[in-house]
């Protein structure tokens, strides 16, 4: 009676695999449904239901139908990793549901699992996983762009504040930040907010300072939101040069190497220090928007 049922299963599969091939998927979904009826602890049978489901999804014409068709497909990935969790085929079959349904993180942690199963690897799956970073990538930019610096800062400090006092030494490390002066987990949180978000100056807001340099100050510094990126990084440029022109080359020295921007027994001289050193922290503001550092601590 198995042996028979065994058979009737593979045979579903077989007409199945035929239609698929044949690009006839809602015929491909027919007979895969009809091998798990008969064996639903199979794993490859809701493996190719799944890829059969995702390809119904993308020729339906009607857009708002196909997260449906796609959900399905996702169920029967989810189904097949649980039947064969050390097989590969289950988890790309799911990573490209997720794909589809735009859930791009559970789609990178899909293929990843896939490419670690895969002896030899895939080139499709490290594809996959590129493009699903760079959607992702893509719509967190836009997203962060949209906030105004005290906004994500505030959303920055609710992230790293979700992690250890152990992790956020670790992070502060990562970044050779120096946390002498750092007592408390709120400490390293600040820092490491600031280190990514750094805090605008602010205007003059007393009413005698106001009054004698507040027309000046809105000539010089005009508002964040009027400057163009490369008013806000000219003025930027001013202020670290400023802020560096007191430092001896000693001091420039021991910054450089702290940032890991050159070996401690290098020995330039102070103008190339100076340079070095505004120019990190030029490069470290361009890439304030940089989706990586945000995802990490799970902002967006």
């Amino acid at each position: 009676m198995a042996s028979a049922k065994s058979d009737l299963a593979q045979k579903a599969k077989q007409r199945g695999n035929a239609a698929f091939e044949e690009k006839n998927f809602e015929k491909a979904v027919e007979e895969f449904s009809a091998a798990i009826r008969v064996d639903p602890n199979d794993a490859v049978f809701f493996s190719n239901r799944s890829a059969a489901y995702v390809e119904v999804g993308l020729a339906e014409p009607d857009l708002a139908k196909r997260p449906g068709w796609f959900s399905k497909a996702l169920a029967d990935g989810e189904q097949a990793t649980q039947l064969k969790p050390d097989w590969w085929k289950s988890w790309s079959r799911r990573g490209k549901a997720e794909y589809e349904l735009g859930r791009l993180e559970d789609c990178i942690v899909s293929y990843q699992k896939a490419l670690s199963l895969k002896p030899g690897g895939d080139p499709h799956f490290e594809a996959m996983i590129v493009n699903a970073r760079q959607g992702l990538n893509d719509c967190t930019a836009a997203d962060m762009a949209k906030l105004s610096p005290e906004q994500l800062q505030e959303k920055l400090r609710t992230g790293y504040g979700k992690l250890s006092l152990e992790e956020l030494q670790e992070e502060c490390k990562k970044s050779k930040l120096t946390t002498k002066k750092c007592k408390r987990k709120e400490d390293y949180v600040e820092i490491l907010v600031q280190a990514d978000c750094p805090s605008q100056p602010k205007k003059p807001t007393s009413k005698a300072v106001c009054h004698c340099f507040g027309s000046l100050y809105n000539k010089v510094v005009p508002a964040a939101s009027q400057q163009t990126e490369g008013e806000r990084l000219l003025h930027r440029r001013q202020r670290l040069a400023k802020k560096y022109s007191g430092y001896s080359a000693k001091q420039l020295h021991k910054k450089a190497n702290q940032h890991g921007l050159i070996d401690e027994q290098a020995d330039p001289d102070r103008d190339a220090l100076f340079a070095l050193v505004i120019q990190h922290e030029i490069d470290r503001y361009q890439s304030r928007w940089d989706p990586a550092k945000f995802h990490k601590v799970g902002i967006f």
